[in-house]
């Protein structure tokens, strides 16, 4: 099965930034034999890995493969989100679909990035560990003023 892995904090947290060469070569040396590391998403913590074992075996894995460095011993399970890739491109899918009809040609699928009021606002997507009720949020608009959005999705990535 294939899998993508998100380690929160890899490429904003001073004491955890370490080279994606190094990052790398945690994961070769480091994973268990059952899983197979098949690249890494530029230095920002996110990884394909290839894998017969479920999500939580593969998060295990990755935890103590990256626990070998100094700069990631405190590295705790709540911070490796493990999904299965075919989930992860079908929540993909599902926003870039509510974009573009939303906002249409203002909606750039390459970059993920909406023009509003002639500046460019970058959409993506954040995982958790568990389902929680999402409400829309406010976002600067104009002159200082606050708008609502309506731009929220959930999606249930576990079983």
């Amino acid at each position: 099965m294939r899998y993508v892995a998100f380690v929160r904090g890899m490429a904003m947290f001073a004491h955890r930034r370490i080279s994606l060469a190094v990052q790398e070569e945690l994961l070769r040396r480091g994973l268990p034999r059952s899983l197979s590391f098949q690249g890494a998403f530029d230095k920002t913590g996110n990884y394909a890995i290839q894998s017969d074992d479920d999500n939580d075996a593969v998060s295990v894995g990755i935890l103590r493969a990256f626990r070998q460095h100094v700069y990631l011993a405190d590295l705790h399970i709540s911070e490796v989100f493990v999904y299965q890739a075919q989930i992860v491109h079908q929540a993909l899918q599902t926003l870039k679909s509510n974009l573009l009809r939303q906002y249409g040609d203002r909606f750039d699928v390459l970059s993920y990035g909406v023009q509003i009021d002639g500046a460019t606002w970058r959409a993506g997507m954040t995982f958790l560990h568990q389902a929680v009720e999402l409400q829309p949020f406010l976002r600067p608009f104009g002159q200082g003023a606050l708008s609502r959005t309506a731009l929220s999705a959930s999606f249930s990535l576990r079983p």
